[in-house]
């Protein structure tokens, strides 16, 4: 996957400076699993996670996007 697609934009994944929507800079920083929710199998998939991208704002702070088994959009968390 090269990029997520959160509320209608995209944010790449790679690490090239972005924007957000208000001018903020950002960039992608790492990736894991939700270890508190099981894998699910799904057919011509095979084992499915949800995964929490982490992202950092140059100024600091983070934010994190949590995505489904079927690569889509659950939630969005400001630290």
């Amino acid at each position: 996957m090269e990029h997520l697609k959160i509320k209608g934009n995209k944010v790449f994944l790679n690490q090239q400076i972005q924007l957000d929507k208000n001018n903020k800079q950002f960039r992608y920083s790492g990736l894991r699993k939700n270890s508190q929710l099981p894998s699910k199998w799904i057919k011509a998939r095979g084992d499915c996670w949800y995964w929490i991208y982490t992202f950092i704002y140059l100024e600091g702070g983070i934010f994190e996007v949590e995505i489904d088994y079927n690569d889509k959009f659950v939630s969005l968390t400001k630290k």
